[in-house]
């Protein structure tokens, strides 16, 4: 380890950290390491495309299991039952939205069945019991950076050795990463406001994810900013905490249905919620005001293998998030809410 990993890993509390281009890549690395293109690699299908067009790039093949209405983390249920076949050798689970995915379960479910267990901690701001985690620095994260980055935590010696070793190989980070950057998201949300049926967008984004390994896959070694803003650790989460208590608190839960999350002492990626009815109008009427709102995430199972995933299925046509970033303060919040409910309540007599 260099001496910046040598610090992250101590502030991770693992034995091995070894950091590179973003959280794409550290992932591709934990996957080409893993030497296990024979089996499948299961995936909750709310989450981002990114860790599993790492896999796709590792060669191996991605399946979904579906997700639970409560949190929207990964089912245990579903997830067991994909496990059962004996086809899986690796599941990636994600702590979506910074909702905490149960990880006692998980890893006893995963021990189990033999299969590697790598975390996915990039919405949150910390690892658990897990055979490695993955952390993300880059765009939107909770510690998010200019320069970005990724890094893997573990403590088995001989998987980070092969690790690092493939990492060697890695060309470097390009200067155009911004630009590189920039044109995968115009030509992602290029897609997601065309007017194609929802079939033509799935196609297109899965052709895009494919097309995609050059905007990902690069090494750096170190980003001195991170340390930065990990020195910030305990105000950053404490900030977060507050302004989603202000979104849990002021929010009319008339029009709108909270996961079960522990506002009091979780530092959510973003505040998110479900709305039953209308959820297109309140998006664009949001935004007609000047504030940011979201609809993360569609569901991967419909990106990837055309599949209906029921719960997933729900969530992605119902889903809404709010920002609890810096950007944000706790006064624009509370303006941001009053607003937010009168948009609620419109669009509850609108058919």
């Amino acid at each position: 380890m260099n001496k910046f990993e040598k610090e992250l890993h101590k502030i991770y509390k693992s034995k091995f950290c070894c950091f590179s281009g973003n959280g794409t890549t550290v992932m591709y690395l934990l996957f080409m390491a893993l030497e296990k293109q024979n089996k499948k690699v299961l995936y909750p299908a709310i989450s981002c495309t990114n860790p599993v067009n790492s896999c796709i790039y590792a060669g191996y093949t991605p399946e979904f299991c579906d997700v639970n209405l409560d949190d929207y983390t990964i089912d245990i249920k579903s997830m067991e039952d994909k496990l059962r076949t004996g086809q899986f050798g690796i599941v990636v689970p994600t702590h979506i939205y910074g909702h905490k995915y149960d990880r006692k379960k998980v890893k006893k479910i995963c021990d189990k069945y033999g299969v590697f267990l790598m975390e996915d901690a990039a919405q949150t701001v910390d690892i658990g019991e897990s055979d490695a985690s993955i952390v993300s620095f880059g765009h939107t994260k909770i510690f998010q950076t200019a320069l970005g980055g990724g890094a893997i935590f573990l403590n088995d010696k001989v998987l980070y050795e092969k690790i690092k070793k493939i990492k060697s190989t890695l060309t470097k980070k390009p200067d155009n990463s911004k630009e590189l950057f920039d044109e995968y998201r115009e030509k992602y949300y290029s897609i997601l406001k065309s007017n194609m049926t929802e079939k033509e967008k799935n196609d297109q984004l899965l052709e895009l994810q494919l097309d995609s390994k050059k905007f990902f896959i690069y090494d750096m070694n170190y980003n001195e900013e991170i340390l930065l803003a990990l020195e910030n650790k305990d105000t950053i989460e404490k900030n977060r905490i507050a302004k989603a208590k202000i979104y849990c608190k002021s929010l009319n839960k008339m029009y709108i249905k909270n996961p079960k999350v522990e506002y009091n002492f979780t530092p959510l990626w973003r505040y998110t919620f479900l709305v039953e009815r209308n959820r297109k109008q309140i998006l664009e009427k949001v935004r007609e005001n000047k504030i940011d709102i979201s609809s993360w995430y569609p569901s991967l199972s419909k990106i990837y293998k055309n599949q209906v995933l029921k719960n997933a299925d729900y969530i992605e046509k119902h889903i809404v998030n709010l920002w609890i970033d810096e950007s944000h303060s706790l006064d624009k919040i509370h303006r941001d809410v009053c607003v937010i409910n009168e948009v609620l309540k419109e669009s509850s007599y609108d058919k």
